[in-house]
């Protein structure tokens, strides 16, 4: 059905045509006539509705270019039907308003194609700028210069001023989707073609009218038909990209182009009269133009953002990194008056061990286990970074911490590590080294982390557990770790804390 309903309507588009350029029109009889336009205008919205009601891709778009090639077939056919024994068409008629409902429902329609593509606000904003810039453009050169329809008053004006809207909203369409890149292949190509047609028969037909030069066999019929029925057609064309969107840069080249149009034609405002459509479209156009301003600054305010978190998270982890812990203990010292500092430096025991044995994907994954149980028993307020290799901080901040409160999380945490973690079928158990550094006197934040170091460093050459820094450990000769047997699961070593 589908095929046959095709073939008709591009055959009666093809008789119609041939009609046309023979010069037939004025000895052909007006019965033929009105079977051919109305049967390509019938066909072509049964078409579109068929597509709409058999395929749910696309289906809600189709439905509204189906709403109102119907209305276009209605107003027409009111159209012969009053004029079929030679009355003539008032204006405005019920006509005018059937076909200007043609408008806003293909405008609908149009918009609908682009509304289900998952399409970022900025390029949508882009669009509407090319379109709206490009429907001004339109109006200032194609309805200010050749149409001037506002000879006509009351509301035949409005009337007469409607169409070339609707037909600069289409062109605005045309070109939105076109800065878009959302192409579609052979359907979008006739859908195109389709409007492209219809607004220049439109334009004619408008010209024509306002300058009394209108004749029923002009080619501005001919461009009506051709146009309603390749609509018609796109419905039914496979759809195959046959190019990919456009890229930022150019999609925006496409938008700057337009809005510098606008801008111009503003100016010319001076020299030239614009009628309030041009005007009207130019300032919708700089809304747009302002609108994309705004989005792009707060995207790149997130684009800042996301880079400077990035800068400060461990990759693997998520956790902070050693620049995020020594930005946060400075601006910790900064302050008028520094609030109590505690330091936990740890150093996972038998890592290396892990790592070498079974690979660094088990050791990445290792990293990452120990971190969650690492998150889980610190406070939201602490600060826990991963400094690098498998080396955790954990910074605490406030009237509360002293000795007791840090030597009580160093407990927790080793606790929380010492349980097995299940790692690709394995069963691997580690232990911890913390050192614990207090901040007294002037200390800053690299002599905070170098005496959590020399802590940690103690803990691990007593066999593990935590060790709180004191100043009697500078005078400790240094130490090289010695590892100590690993996986398979042996008993923790015990801690030591002379706290």
């Amino acid at each position: 059905m589908i095929g046959v309903l095709r073939w008709l309507v591009l055959g009666l588009s093809l008789s119609f045509a041939v009609m046309h350029l023979a010069r037939l029109y004025p000895v052909t009889p007006q019965w033929v006539t009105a079977v051919l336009i109305l049967g390509v205008y019938g066909g072509a919205t049964l078409l579109v509705l068929l597509r709409a009601l058999r395929h749910p891709v696309r289906a809600v778009a189709w439905r509204w270019m189906a709403a109102g090639l119907f209305c276009y077939t209605a107003g027409t056919t009111y159209s012969w039907i009053h004029t079929w024994n030679g009355a003539i068409l008032p204006f405005p008629s019920p006509s005018d308003i059937l076909w200007l409902s043609f408008y806003p429902l293909a405008y609908i329609g149009s918009l609908e194609f682009l509304r289900e593509r998952d399409t970022p606000r900025r390029t949508l904003l882009d669009g509407a700028i090319a379109g709206l810039g490009g429907a001004t453009v339109f109006s200032a050169f194609v309805v200010d210069l050749l149409i001037d329809p506002a000879g006509t008053g009351g509301l035949a004006n409005y009337v007469a001023l409607a169409y070339p809207l609707g037909d600069s909203l289409l062109v605005g369409t045309l070109l939105a989707r076109a800065a878009l890149g959302s192409w579609t292949g052979a359907p979008s190509a006739l859908i195109m073609a389709g409007f492209s047609t219809f607004i220049a028969a439109d334009t004619g037909y408008i010209y024509q009218v306002s300058h009394g030069s209108y004749d029923p066999g002009s080619i501005v019929n001919l461009l009506y038909v051709l146009g309603l029925a390749m609509i018609g057609q796109a419905a039914w064309q496979h759809p195959t990209p046959v190019r990919p969107a456009l890229d930022d840069h150019h999609r925006l080249g496409a938008s700057v182009i337009f809005a510098w149009a606008t801008l111009v034609i503003l100016l010319l405002g001076n020299r030239v009269r614009l009628s309030a459509l041009t005007v009207g479209l130019a300032g919708l156009s700089l809304i747009m133009v302002v609108l994309r301003t705004m989005v792009s600054i707060r995207e790149l305010e997130a684009v800042s953002r996301a880079r400077h978190l990035e800068a400060r998270r461990d990759a693997l982890t998520g956790l902070a990194n050693r620049r995020a812990v020594m930005e946060h203990l400075d601006g910790l010292l900064d302050r008028p008056d520094p609030p109590p500092i505690a330091l936990l430096l740890m150093d996972l025991n038998r890592f290396k061990f892990v790592n070498d044995t079974y690979g660094h994907q088990v050791g990445d994954r290792l990293l990452e286990a120990a971190s969650e149980r690492l998150q889980q028993t610190t406070r939201a307020e602490d600060v826990l970074a991963r400094l690098g290799g498998d080396e955790f901080v954990v910074v605490l901040a406030g009237p509360q911490v002293a000795e007791p409160a840090a030597a009580g999380l160093a407990t927790r945490i080793r606790e929380r590590l010492s349980g097995l973690f299940h790692i690709e079928g394995l069963d691997i158990e580690i232990d911890v080294s913390i050192g614990i550094a207090l901040r007294s006197g002037d200390d800053d934040a690299n002599l905070l982390l170098q005496h959590a170091d020399i802590a940690m460093y103690e803990a691990k050459r007593a066999g593990g557990g935590h060790m709180i820094f004191h100043r009697r450990l500078l005078d400790v000769p240094p130490s090289i770790d010695t590892p100590t047997p690993a996986v398979p699961p042996s008993p923790s070593p015990a801690s030591s804390s002379p706290a």
